[in-house]
This record gives C-alpha cells, sequence and structure tokens, in this order.
C-alpha cells in the first residue's frame, strides 16, 4: 500500500534532519476536496478503507510497478555480473549506457550479442591468424564476407575518428563553429564581455559535444565487432555441429576477413598524423565590425516600428508635444481596455450561446468527377417572431418586445 503524502513528508524530514514538529501544518486530510473546517488525521494511523490508495486499481498498479522494477533491477544485476566477466577492468563505453537498455535497442542489441556469445568486443588481432595452422571445412557466402567487410571497414574509419576527435579534445581544440539564429535588438551595442560569455558558451558547447561523439562512436565500433561476431557464428552454425569446431571456424573467417579489410582500408585512405598542439580551434566568436576595426561605436539607431512615426515628424503632418503625447496615451489606454473587456466577455459565453451566435455557413463539396464545387442547399429557418413585419411594435410596447426576446431564448435553450 503507498503510504500517504503525509507519511511521505515525515518521511522526508527524518531523512533530511528534521523533526516532526518543524512543519505540522503540511499535513494534509485524506479527504481528495478536504474542507476548511476538517479535522487532522493522526498520520501514524492508514489511510480509511474508503481512501483511493486502497481501491483496487491503485493496487495493483502498484503491485505490477514494484514488481517491474524489481525484474529491471534483477536484470541489471545480471548485465553487470555478465560484462564483469569478460571486462573486469570497465574498458569497454557500454558501461556508460548499462541503464538504457529498456529504452535503447541498440543497448539491448549490444548487450544480448554478448550475453549469447560471451565475446568481449575488442580490436581483432591479425597477429594470432598468422599463428593459426587452422582451415575451415566450408567457404562462406558471398552476402556474409560482404556485410562483415562493410561493418570492419565502418568500424576503422571509426576508429580513425574516434583517435583524431580524442586527441582535438585533449589538447582543448574546437572542430567545427556551431551556427546559431538569435536575434538581440541593438547587438552593436552590447558590452564586450557579453560577446566574451558567447564565445565561451560556444567552445564548451563544441568540447562538450566532441567528448560525447568520442564516446558514442567508441560503442558504435563494438557495436559492428558484436554484429560481425554474431554474423559469422550463425552462419557457422548452419553448416557445422561440433561446438569447438564451430568456435574455430567463427575465429579464423573474423580475423581474415578483418586482416583483409585492414589492408584495403588504408590502401584507399588516406589517413593524416595530426598534431593537434599546432592547430588552432575552429570556434570563433562573432563581434560588431566596429569593435573588429577598433572604430568608433554607433551612435545611432534604426527600428521600422518607428518609421511610420518619423516619417510624419519628418513630413511636418504631427507635432508632438504634451498635449498630444498624453491624448494619444489616453485613447490608446481605452482601447487597450475596451478589447480586454470584450476579450473576457467572449469567454465567459457558454457553449450554448456560442451555438445560438453562429452563423450557418454553406458546405462545399466535391461533385462528379470533375470535382467541380458548388454551394448545398440550405434549408429554409423557420419564421423568427422578433422580425415578423406584421408585428409593429412602438415605444410603448417596449415591455412587451422584452417578453417576446426571453420567451424566443428560452425556448432556443430548451427551457
Amino acid at each position: 500500500m503507498l503510504p500517504h503524502k503525509s507519511q511521505e513528508r515525515k518521511l522526508a524530514r527524518l531523512f533530511q534532519g528534521e523533526s516532526d514538529e518543524d512543519d505540522k501544518t503540511d499535513n494534509e486530510d485524506y479527504d481528495l476536496f478536504a474542507s476548511q473546517n476538517a479535522q487532522r488525521m493522526d498520520i501514524s494511523q492508514p489511510p480509511p478503507p474508503n481512501h483511493p490508495a486502497n481501491s483496487a486499481s491503485n493496487i495493483q498498479l502498484e503491485a505490477s510497478s514494484s514488481t517491474a522494477s524489481s525484474l529491471e533491477r534483477q536484470r541489471m544485476n545480471e548485465n553487470v555480473s555478465l560484462l564483469l566477466e569478460i571486462d573486469p577492468d570497465k574498458n569497454l563505453s557500454i558501461w556508460e549506457y548499462l541503464e538504457q537498455e529498456n529504452r535503447d535497442p541498440l543497448i539491448k542489441e549490444y548487450i544480448d550479442i554478448v550475453r549469447d556469445s560471451n565475446f568481449l568486443p575488442e580490436e581483432p588481432m591479425s597477429d594470432l591468424l598468422r599463428d593459426s595452422d587452422f582451415t575451415p571445412s566450408f567457404e562462406l557466402a558471398q552476402d556474409i564476407q560482404c556485410k562483415v567487410i562493410n561493418n570492419f571497414s565502418c568500424y576503422l574509419k571509426g576508429d580513425n575518428f574516434v583517435t583524431n576527435v580524442k586527441g582535438a579534445t585533449e589538447a582543448n581544440i574546437t572542430l567545427f563553429q556551431p551556427t546559431t539564429k538569435f536575434y538581440i535588438p541593438q547587438y552593436s551595442l552590447l558590452p564586450g564581455k557579453v560577446f566574451e560569455t558567447f564565445d565561451n558558451c560556444k567552445k564548451m558547447c563544441v568540447l562538450s559535444m566532441q567528448s560525447a561523439a568520442v564516446l558514442g562512436q567508441s560503442f558504435t565500433k563494438e557495436l559492428l565487432l558484436l554484429r560481425n561476431f554474431k554474423l559469422l557464428k550463425d552462419a557457422v552454425a548452419l553448416q557445422l555441429g561440433d561446438e569447438d569446431e564451430r568456435l574455430e571456424t567463427t575465429k579464423y573467417f573474423y580475423l581474415t576477413l578483418y586482416t583483409s579489410t585492414y589492408v584495403n582500408y588504408f590502401k584507399t585512405k588516406k589517413v593524416k598524423n595530426i598534431v593537434w598542439s599546432q592547430r588552432k580551434g575552429r570556434t570563433h566568436g562573432s563581434v560588431p565590425k566596429w569593435r573588429m576595426n577598433n572604430s568608433e561605436p554607433p551612435t545611432e539607431t534604426k527600428c521600422k516600428f518607428a518609421e511610420k512615426l518619423t516619417s510624419l515628424v519628418t513630413q511636418n503632418k504631427i507635432k508632438i508635444d504634451k498635449v498630444k503625447a498624453l491624448g494619444d496615451l489616453d485613447k490608446f489606454q481605452a482601447e487597450v481596455r475596451k478589447f480586454n473587456t470584450d476579450n473576457s466577455n467572449r469567454n465567459s459565453n457558454n457553449s450554448e450561446d456560442f451555438v445560438l451566435s453562429q452563423k450557418r455557413k454553406p458546405k462545399l463539396r466535391p461533385n462528379g468527377p470533375k470535382q467541380v464545387r458548388k454551394l448545398t442547399k440550405v434549408k429554409p429557418r423557420q419564421k423568427n417572431p422578433l422580425y415578423d413585419q406584421n408585428r409593429i411594435l412602438d415605444s410603448d410596447n417596449d415591455v412587451e418586445l422584452d417578453q417576446i426576446v426571453d420567451t424566443h431564448v428560452e425556448n432556443a435553450l430548451g427551457k
């Protein structure tokens, strides 16, 4: 059973080192809509039987949520134990994303492959292939080979990215210029310290993005290695039955295809050895031209919202003085009040009055294959007694007119 809010606050005060006497007025009644004269209830007693917390739906939801959380904790503990077996030093990037298994399908795929194959996704060592005398008993299908080669090529490309971006980030070098669309009025009149703050924020943003990209690309590299191992393992399992022979054959194809991909990749791609200590960052600040040229700051400003008034002044069509300024202010304030009043009255009308005030508009509907639209016929309305031409009311019959109006409105509302 979920604790009541007052009990939760009591526990919170105990954990925070506060006494029960600090805020006794915070204890709420069990009623959903408590009256001002409701009596306080003892927080040590459980909620009454008719309290919503004791309803079957709440108890069911509580039980299901507690079961789900316990299963999630159990799953997390299993994943930690599994990863510690193959990576006791926690060098893999999956440790940063382990809690997102239920929210990210890539994280789930990573962990599922590790659990199924118990394979450590590290850089393959081609020297192991040189020391091996194993020869497979069948040839791998070409489509499987192409998938594995593409994954290994992407792995090598990601490895080059991680090396370069990590080196730049460690050297505090920014690799790109972030673009922002943020309009600031009178940008050229801002103090110089504001632009320094903008530059620091840009640089911190770029460095943070570079660090996140390095960690994310490390995960992608490991995932590609895991996918390749799974592809080869599944393909070999279709051909062989012996477990030891399956493992040896999978390792053979894994190392062979990686070695061939490695040689081909570095033959076709030029890899630069970048010395980041000799490079400059690409993130630069943007300042007004007068600051770049060390000239005088601007003394005149321009605003499109002032064009109408300035043109009238230039053409001698108006003369601004105290009387005109205050008169315009009073007129403007009156218009604002009228607008606010009309708007509040419009919002206060109920839905029935709103429906009555609407005019029925003819609908446009397609007619025939040419999609020719025409106005649909509207049924004639019933004659309104208020507008009966045969009935003439003068000033002496104002009371009778009011009665007719009231009767018509009541009939329209169904009263």
